[in-house]
């Protein structure tokens, strides 16, 4: 039972990302207007660029997913909370001052193990498909 809940939650993560790169890509070849193209190579250059740019978006999206679980920014989340807590009236006195050290072990604490290869693996997906239609529209000039 937990097992098929757990595969459930890997296909619907994967399927959401394909999803929203599915769904950048469309929309990108729809404005290219392939079907007005001439030439073979402005139908690749513009199939290349409809999967080159989700996959890349999806890759850097997971770069800062990532880079956000290693602790990258939370800094800026002790800072947003002390000035949240400054700027409000009776902020100050009404909570205890934290230090940043202490923020950092509540974070910890909090800390769930996020996995985000599933966005790596879309994006490079993508991102494969456009190198190839890239090599196509190079063969095809």
């Amino acid at each position: 039972m937990k097992e098929d809940r757990s595969v459930l939650k890997t296909v619907l993560k994967y399927g959401i990302a394909f999803i929203c790169g599915a769904a950048v890509t469309v929309v990108m070849i729809i404005s290219g207007k392939p079907f007005s193209a001439e030439t073979a190579a402005e139908k690749y250059k513009i199939l290349c660029d409809a999967f080159s740019v989700p996959g890349l978006l999806i890759l850097l999206l997971a770069m800062l997913v990532w880079a956000s679980g290693q602790g990258a920014f939370t800094g800026l989340g002790y800072l947003g909370r002390y000035l949240r807590r400054a700027l409000i009236p009776g902020g100050r006195t009404r909570y205890p001052h934290e230090t940043f050290y202490d923020y950092l072990q509540e974070k910890k604490e909090k800390k769930g193990k996020t996995s985000v290869a599933f966005l790596f693996i879309v994006g490079a997906v993508f991102l494969a498909i456009g190198i190839v239609f890239l090599i196509l529209y190079n063969k095809s000039v």
